[in-house]
């Protein structure tokens, strides 16, 4: 499903400049790598002196298309998914890389000249949201609410497919992505060999508390944490939307959360399609299995969302590879929870109790603040939360809770 690419290939990477260093470098997070020689904010503070030295080194890398091997080093601390998971499970955790920051300085002028070449050409996915200028999770999540509830409003049930991966990340194979990057993206020559260096023996450790493990040759994947890694990802898995296309179905994506979703006017249409959005599903399990990524078909979701006081259609479940895929009444979309009625009900539930904890716990660190300040604390939680509601208008039943909440608020600000 790889399509070849045709315009002018990217052969070198343009050398930067000491103004583009300064921009990036003044705009980067003050976060400072164990493998650091110096405090980032040290490094802010004498780049006028750095400043040649670091476009010097960032130059010769481009140019040579070698990436240093202190550059491949990566501290890798795990942590927790979400709060309340086991602490026991290693799935539990993801593991979040720690790079030097000159590595992420080198990453970021690739990834301009990169982003560059992806523009020029159209060769972003359409329906990619991630790691790219002016989309988000809020836009993703905007594009396939509003296309739900566009087919509500008239009338017509949609069913959404969230595709779930196993350590997507973590299992890209360098030697296909390579293959991918010259065949599909036309990146050749100079700028071939730097990503070739860049996936090149990179090494990684482990480190929880004070404890730190031996380095280990990290022969698959991509770092979490790094720059390019989670756009190499997109860039790698852009076929699996040609496949779904190839159905004629909706799709959105971000980064590996993948949407998909069609629309159902009643069982019979239901019949009909149902043996088609199974082979779609199957041709995505076998192209990520050829492609060394693992589609979870346990943690793999579906709903349907309909109309309020319209007959019910009867969902036989999907079945792919021996596995079924049931239908659930609510899912967590990229941090959102959606009901089957799309009123948002569930989630703003969530939003209540959350918002009310965190007010409660203000409660406890009263008496180290002043009047003023606990007011601040209190009422930018009641902003941030009806900010929230407002995101997802609907019904006199969130304008209920916000009253409550601020009824809430109010009694607290002047009592706690």
């Amino acid at each position: 499903m790889d399509t070849a690419f045709t315009n002018v290939p990217l052969i070198v990477f343009p050398p930067t400049t000491q103004d583009e260093i300064k921009r990036l470098v003044k705009k980067a997070a003050n976060k400072t790598c164990r493998l650091d020689p110096m405090p980032t904010w040290l490094l802010k503070e004498c780049l006028d002196t750095l400043l040649p030295i670091i476009t010097c080194i960032v130059n010769k890398s481009i140019t040579s298309g070698i990436v240093p091997s202190a550059f491949k080093r990566a501290v890798v601390r795990p942590l927790l998914k979400k709060p309340g998971l086991d602490k026991d499970e290693f799935k539990s955790y993801r593991p979040v890389s720690n790079l030097p920051f000159l590595s992420k300085i080198l990453e970021k002028v690739v990834e301009a000249r990169l982003d560059d070449h992806l523009l020029l050409n159209n060769l972003y996915d359409s329906h990619q949201s991630a790691y790219r200028r002016g989309h988000s999770t809020e836009t993703a999540l905007l594009k396939v609410q509003s296309d739900i509830a566009d087919t509500l409003d008239h009338g017509t049930s949609v069913i959404l497919i969230m595709l779930d991966l196993s350590a997507a990340f973590d299992t890209i194979d360098h030697n296909i992505l390579l293959k991918r990057f010259s065949h599909s993206y036309g990146i050749r020559g100079m700028a071939q060999a730097w990503f070739r260096s860049y996936l090149t023996d990179p090494h990684q450790c482990i480190e929880i508390e004070n404890s730190v493990s031996e380095y280990m040759l990290m022969q698959f994947g991509v770092p979490q944490g790094s720059v390019l890694g989670p756009k190499e990802y997109c860039m790698y898995a852009k076929p699996i939307s040609n496949i779904i296309c190839k159905y004629d179905l909706c799709y959105h994506c971000y980064a590996d959360d993948t949407q998909i979703y069609l629309t159902i006017e009643n069982n019979r249409e239901w019949h009909k399609t149902k043996p088609i959005v199974e082979q779609c599903l199957t041709e995505i399990n076998d192209w990520m299995e050829k492609n060394m990524l693992k589609l979870n078909q346990e943690k793999t979701e579906a709903i349907m969302f309909t109309p309020k006081k319209i007959d019910i259609i009867n969902l036989q479940e999907l079945v792919l590879d021996n596995a079924t895929i049931t239908m659930s009444q609510t899912v967590r979309n990229l941090g959102v929870t959606m009901d089957k009625y799309l009123s948002m009900e569930s989630h703003i539930n969530k939003i209540v109790q959350s918002s009310y904890l965190h007010i409660r716990n203000i409660w406890h660190i009263r008496k180290y603040l002043t009047s003023y300040s606990c007011k601040i604390l209190v009422h930018g939680s009641i902003i941030h939360f009806y900010m929230v509601c407002q995101r997802n208008k609907s019904h006199v039943y969130k304008k209920f809770k916000i009253v409550r909440l601020g009824l809430f608020v109010e009694y607290a600000s002047e009592s706690i």
